[in-house]
């Protein structure tokens, strides 16, 4: 399995992920500021997708769903994987996210649960913090490990 950067021809396959694994899609035109990786499987089967939203030295990670037959190969761990290290490498500091479903995957991948209010302004103020998500949704954030020199 690879990921790479969507392309405007991937636009309506995440869609229909997204609304398949019910997540919010309300927010998501073509010409979002969201920035979108996709895995794909042998074949260049589409495997899953995950975005990130880039708020000044802050990083909204969001939209992660994974197909349901693909689920078992770690598909969401190269996903979340792939999503750090490009925000690494834009200079991304500390990445936040909301879940209603998926806070054990995320604490196992190496985030802390926050208080909703300690986010920066600029992450509360999305669409998936100001409206969008249910304010029973959990608060997860990781500080990032400045990239290596090493080519990835």
């Amino acid at each position: 399995m690879k990921t790479r950067t969507a392309r405007a021809e991937d636009y309506s396959l995440i869609q229909a992920l997204l609304i398949a694994s019910e997540l919010p899609v309300e927010d998501l035109p073509e010409n979002a500021p969201i920035r979108f990786l996709i895995v794909e499987y042998p074949g260049a089967q589409f495997g899953g997708c995950i975005g990130l939203e880039v708020h000044g030295r802050d990083g909204l990670v969001r939209s992660l769903a994974v197909q349901s037959n693909l689920r078992a190969y770690g598909a969401g761990k190269t996903l979340v994987d792939a999503v750090q290290r490009l925000a690494a490498t834009e200079g991304i500091e500390r990445l936040w996210l909301l879940t209603t479903t998926a806070s054990a995957f995320f604490l196992q991948a190496g985030y802390e649960i926050a208080d909703r209010a300690t986010a920066p302004e600029l992450i509360r103020r999305s669409l998936q913090f100001a409206s969008i998500c249910p304010a029973s949704a959990i608060c997860m954030t990781r500080t990032l490990r400045p990239p290596s020199g090493d080519a990835a």
